[in-house]
């Protein structure tokens, strides 16, 4: 295996603005398209153009292989929970 340079960055906590959903592990491959039209929508803007765009989980339940999904950026928009 080639050497690789490690390098750790710490950022700044930021506030994200986007979307919640449910999810699992069977269903997140659509339901990642699915949040991010959404998302995209209530940010007024065109698929692919808001940079940064954050894709996160939390609350994942081993025995069923469900979890909430967050899809967002830094835009904000009046119908988007911040996280």
């Amino acid at each position: 295996m080639p050497d690789q340079d490690i390098q750790i960055i710490t950022q700044k906590p930021r506030a994200l603005y986007g979307l919640w959903g449910k999810s699992s592990d069977k269903t997140i491959a659509k339901d990642i398209p699915t949040l991010s039209q959404k998302y995209y929508a209530a940010v007024g803007k065109e698929p692919k153009s808001v940079l940064p765009f954050y894709v996160l989980t939390k609350d994942y339940d081993p025995q069923s292989g469900g979890f909430q999904l967050f899809i967002g950026g830094e835009v904000t928009g009046s119908s988007l929970d911040s996280y």
